[in-house]
């Protein structure tokens, strides 16, 4: 059952703007990218849980960082907490602009179910009523000068390899982690090309009309939107604690590295509560100032 996890795990915003990036690319290139990448990204996960079975130590709980360290040096194990700390607080930021964004408009549907379930039957339904509505096709084999907006937000939708080793270690089988894992990038590649093509294919406006955030295509007053968005708030609401939690432990990680002597990375209720907040004051800011997620997928990839 861990390919459900990684899927479950690695599954993120980036569902609300696939269609959006397939317009900034053109069609088939977006289609062969997402497939790039997430071979990719899928290879270098698959070359980390080697490593961790050959080199980790057993009765440790040995992470990315960890293995920087004791194969390459002590550079490379701050250069990967680095990269870690910079990918959560991103992560962090854009779940809570989308978290507010759609608490705003649901006001009192507040249910929830399996989130990406319904957005695969949401965009099957529109695909059903609209129908395919592509003039040109030649066009959608060009590959346009803004690509980079997708390959962007690609990079950190299928980036999973700071907690894949965690994930993973909770397997019954470790002998069928690699198939496991397999199957999950399988699942996650499917999920993001379905929601992007079918729902690019089939949108009746110019294709530059698509948004960042396919739900702000309709009127808050439709009533399968009106769900996705509660949905979809509930995933987010279930997953950013988790996120936050592992930046969290990152901190104070990072903190005990730099102050050994002084046990200033040690838990405590206060120190929770202090990095807590200073998380939440820095998504609000984002959220106020600058509310349009497709802003922080281009740069730092979910």
């Amino acid at each position: 059952m861990q390919h459900f996890a990684v899927w479950n795990t690695t599954m993120g915003s980036s569902l609300l703007a696939m269609s959006w990036g397939l317009g900034k690319t053109g069609l088939f290139p977006g289609i062969l990218i997402n497939i790039a990448i997430a071979a990719l990204c899928l290879y270098t996960a698959y070359v980390l849980l080697n490593v961790n079975e050959k080199h980790g130590i057993l009765g440790q709980n040995i992470e990315v960082p960890d293995l920087c360290r004791m194969l390459i040096g002590k550079w490379a194990e701050i250069l990967a907490k680095i990269f870690s700390l910079i990918v959560l607080i991103g992560a962090n930021i854009v779940y809570w602009i989308l978290m507010s964004n759609f608490l705003f408009n649901s006001v009192l549907f507040l249910y929830g179910t399996i989130s990406v379930g319904y957005l695969l039957l949401f965009v099957t339904v529109k695909f059903f009523s609209w129908g395919v509505n592509v003039p040109n096709w030649s066009s959608e084999f060009h590959l346009k000068p803004t690509f980079c907006a997708l390959s962007g937000m690609l990079s950190l939708s299928y980036f999973i390899h700071n907690i894949i080793i965690s994930i993973m270690r909770n397997n019954k089988h470790q002998e069928n982690n690699g198939r496991d894992l397999t199957i999950a990038f399988g699942l996650i590649t499917f999920t993001y090309i379905f929601i992007g093509v079918v729902f690019y294919i089939s949108f009746p406006l110019l294709k530059t009309c698509i948004e960042d955030n396919i739900l702000n295509n309709f009127s808050k007053r439709d009533t399968m939107t009106i769900i996705a968005r509660v949905l979809f708030l509930f995933q987010l609401f279930t997953v950013f604690p988790l996120i936050s939690f592992m930046l969290r432990n990152d901190i104070l990680a990072n903190m005990n590295m730099i102050f050994k002597n002084y046990r200033f990375g040690d838990f405590s209720y206060g120190r929770v509560v202090f990095i807590n907040s200073i998380v939440l004051f820095i998504c609000i800011m984002f959220a106020c100032l600058l509310a349009q997620n497709r802003n922080f997928d281009k740069v730092r990839g979910h």
